[in-house]
């Protein structure tokens, strides 16, 4: 028995610790593989604690195995993540994936699956971004996207796999505490707020400034886009011609939100602003051809 867990941690905290735990004790022969992201998020962020020292803690507390994820194919929409990750089970031998839910139970999330699928199909909505904006009718969390996506990838791929579904005491972006369990999102914003978040997380020593670490990406971003015009132009166009003309007209935003801000629109989301940033970057590093 080989279970996934799809992961972050950004920051390692005690949620997590819960999840492993959990594993642990009720199946204490099977072998926890963590695919974990390296220096970008799925949203197009940074992880605030490097890699290495989420790998440290997730070993210290019961996984067997760390599989680097690239940037690649990390920073990607939720369908095409899970998508990229789970196609690599098989070469992994993987037979169980366990993942944190609002809703708890693969049966609801099954059905809300399906449920979605149907909208899409009907030519309604062109992703899950328009429906859940536009349809009042479909309430889903943020983090039940991601799991809906483990689903529907697994059964895109006639994957064998068994689901392991925790249901969270917190919610993914929520400012809730249950004793010393509270969300990422949470433990971050009290970081920011030098609140002391110790009891939330074994990494309290190592977290960067996301403030500072944003800034610091942001500069970045902005030197590659103004260096490289005429190749800016014509990756991101291939992206989407409206982005490359709002990257060019918000270019000297003062900062890494309002710039995000400023580009963001009805039908263009932050966290596609952000990923399109993140790609063009890895696109300049790698000094990859564009085919045009």
């Amino acid at each position: 028995m080989k279970i996934a867990i799809i992961a972050e941690y950004n920051p390692f905290h005690y949620g997590h610790i819960r999840q492993l735990n959990w594993l642990k004790t009720k199946y204490p022969d099977s072998e926890i593989v963590i695919f974990l992201s390296d220096y970008f998020t799925q949203r197009g962020t940074i992880n605030i604690l490097d890699f290495e020292i989420r790998k440290k803690f997730a070993f210290q507390y019961g996984t067997d195995q760390v599989i680097k994820l690239t940037d690649e194919e990390v920073v990607q929409g939720a369908p095409f993540f899970a998508s990229k990750i789970i196609s690599r089970f098989e070469e992994n031998a993987i037979t169980h994936i366990s993942f944190g839910s609002e809703l708890g139970s693969y049966e609801e999330l099954k059905k809300l699956s399906d449920l979605l699928k149907e909208e899409i199909n009907n030519g309604e909505y062109k992703n899950y971004f328009s429906l859940l904006k536009e349809n009042k009718n479909v309430l889903i969390k943020s983090n039940d996207i991601l799991a809906i996506s483990y689903i529907q990838a697994i059964e895109k791929l006639n994957l064998n796999i068994s689901y392991l579904i925790l249901k969270r005491n917190v919610d993914y972006n929520s400012d809730e505490t249950i004793d010393n369990i509270t969300s990422a999102t949470n433990i971050r914003k009290m970081f920011l707020e030098n609140k002391n978040i110790e009891k939330y997380t074994p990494a309290f020593n190592h977290l960067k400034n996301e403030k500072q670490v944003m800034k610091n990406w942001y500069f970045i971003f902005q030197s590659l886009f103004l260096n490289n015009l005429k190749y800016s132009y014509f990756y991101i166009k291939k992206i989407n011609l409206e982005l490359y003309n709002l990257f060019k007209k918000h270019i000297y935003a003062k900062s890494y939100n309002d710039f995000v801000k400023a580009c963001t629109s009805k039908y263009t989301p932050a966290s596609f602003v952000r990923r399109a940033m993140v790609n063009f970057y890895l696109e300049i590093k790698k000094g990859k051809g564009i085919d045009y």
